[in-house]
């Protein structure tokens, strides 16, 4: 199971921001847990230039979603590369190699579950 976490200091919109350079104004502690392990944490992290890159996957229908994160040249950031039924996740920064696959449902949960914590979900 994966999970997304955000927390920030700041107080965010309700709406959320899908251009530049609103996405970038809101900043905090991100991370990914993959079966209750952390995989990804970052503590600068813009997580709606992150939602916008999940948004416009899905919209889109790509294979595979890749984060081009403005703030490092280690990209992509965040990948969900395309897996026979599921998707397997990388990053240049990720603190275990997870090589299992992924369900579209499960993604499509965390997101969700992300934009509710942050308020967006209603």
């Amino acid at each position: 199971m994966i999970s997304f976490k955000f927390i920030s200091n700041q107080i965010l919109p309700k709406i959320f921001p899908k251009k530049y350079p609103e996405v970038l104004e809101y900043e905090g502690d991100f991370s990914i847990e993959i079966n209750n392990m952390l995989y990804f944490q970052e503590s600068n992290f813009s997580v709606f230039e992150f939602l916008m890159y999940i948004d416009s996957w899905k919209t889109n229908n790509h294979d595979d979603m890749q984060y081009i994160c403005l703030d490092t040249d280690e990209n992509p950031l965040i990948s969900f590369i395309k897996n026979g039924d599921g998707f397997v996740i990388k990053s240049p920064w990720e603190l275990f190699n997870y090589k299992e696959v992924i369900s579209q449902s499960e993604i499509d949960k965390a997101v969700s579950n992300l934009k509710n914590d942050l308020g967006l979900g209603r």
